[in-house]
């Protein structure tokens, strides 16, 4: 008899299953123009539309160069211990140091802030912070365009305690009134119940927003919640995207507006505009302790080593002194390329004030593939956003502005973009005799 014959159920269960669903599910993805890929960088710097360096800080020959300097003065400070190169642990086992501590006071000092927790990346601190805070019964406000990281921490609450989990709503995005009749809908519900406690009422909102560029009403939501004068009701701010580009030092928009003492929660993230990695959540010193017990996130996770540390203050140092100019530069770049796009009605701009534009395209996720795929071959670094991370119809691709654009280059890849569109063209040199005035 055949050893390797099989028969019967030994047959069906010893089948590949799990293999020909993975190549099942990537086959529909191809099909849907949704399959994700690894890509070499294969474009000059001054061709990158896609990063979020918005500021050029992870580019910075300068900024790198502090970091080296600064790095190679803590690795022995007292001249006889080395420090490890590695975290060694988990904050709570063995990864914490006085740096952190230092670091989480100086960003809550500069942010206005009771006290700062750092986190391994903007992700992860979203993640434990909206699985963490609300309570059952509690009721968490999203924005429909919020982040995914913002969605998958109210999943994972919901998924530690699903018969006692916060509840969730989402609003229609950056509509003030909506999350008003939501707070006022709510606090009647409470007292037709006769509840004993008022619960809390989280909303979760991004100041700039990752794929369409646009800016929370932060201002109108506090005035709001001041009208209504509901002190259970707290804004979380995640500012991954206006850290280091809005705001004095690039203390982002919270601070720009000056709603320090009014927004409770925030999340910065290093990046992005701060050019380094990781993130740190503001918030009151008794929260930041809740968190340090209560977040899975934090206790599970290995901390950031000093070096990434070390990177952070010397980016926020270099901010110190550089970032009104780098924030005035970027503020030139983005006048330019809407001013460019201006001149080809066709091209369906989202409407955007700040470094983060998006030409829509008509066609789907295969239309906008195809043209994010053409302009790549031409040696410029663009992404297609597809359904369903932007809702169907509002497919686009996503253009980050950044200091280190040139105005040439942002002409030039607006009439690429023109032509893969099928925009109507201009005279040929038109763009680069605009270049020469600005």
């Amino acid at each position: 008899m055949d050893p390797t014959a099989t028969a019967g159920p030994v047959a069906a269960l010893s089948a590949p299953s799990f293999f020909a669903h993975v190549d099942h599910a990537l086959a529909s993805r191809r099909a849907r123009s949704l399959a994700r890929t690894l890509t070499d960088p294969t474009y000059t710097t001054d061709r990158d539309f896609a990063s979020n360096d918005y500021l050029g800080l992870a580019h910075s020959p300068a900024l790198a160069s502090a970091i080296h300097a600064a790095t190679v003065a803590a690795s022995n400070p007292d001249g006889t211990t080395p420090q490890p190169h590695g975290a060694t642990g988990s904050r709570l086992l063995s990864g914490h140091t006085p740096r952190a501590s230092a670091l989480e006071a100086r960003l809550a000092r500069l942010h206005g802030s009771e006290a700062g927790l750092l986190f391994n990346s903007g992700y992860a601190a979203n993640l434990a912070v909206l699985a963490t805070l609300p309570q059952p019964g509690d009721l968490i406000v999203l924005d429909e365009f919020v982040h995914a990281s913002v969605w998958d921490g109210v999943r994972l609450g919901v998924g530690r305690k699903p018969t006692r989990a916060p509840r969730h709503i989402t609003v229609p995005h950056a509509d003030v009134g909506a999350v008003r009749t939501v707070i006022v809908a709510e606090r009647e519900r409470e007292t037709v119940d006769a509840v004993a406690r008022p619960c809390s009422i989280f909303i979760a909102v991004e100041a700039v927003y990752s794929m369409d560029g646009t800016v929370a009403p932060l201002r109108e939501l506090v005035d709001m919640i001041e009208e209504l004068g509901d002190v259970n009701v707290h804004l979380i701010v995640d500012e991954a995207h206006s850290s280091g580009a809005m705001g004095l030092n690039g203390t982002g928009l919270v601070c720009a507006l000056g709603l320090e003492d009014k927004i409770p929660f925030r999340l910065h993230t290093f990046g992005k505009g701060i050019g380094c990695h990781g993130a740190v959540f503001l918030c009151s010193a008794a929260v930041r302790d809740s968190l340090i017990n209560y977040a899975r996130p934090l206790v599970y996770s290995t901390m950031m080593p000093t070096s990434a540390l070390i990177a952070i203050e010397c980016a926020y140092t270099f901010l110190e002194g550089h970032a009104e100019q780098l924030q005035r530069d970027l503020q030139v770049r983005i006048a330019t390329f809407r001013s460019a796009c201006s001149r080809y009605p066709s091209l369906d701009l989202v409407p955007s004030t700040t470094h983060i534009q998006g030409i829509r395209v008509a066609g789907g996720n295969a239309a906008v593939v195809r043209i994010a795929r053409d302009l790549r071959e031409q040696g410029w670094y663009t992404l297609p956003i597809r359904a369903p991370t932007v809702p169907k119809g509002a497919e686009r691709i996503r253009l980050c502005l950044h200091t280190f654009n040139s105005n040439t280059a942002i002409l030039a890849l607006v009439d690429a973009m023109a032509r893969a569109v099928g925009a109507d063209q201009i005279a040929a040199g038109d763009s680069f005799e605009m270049a020469a005035k600005l």
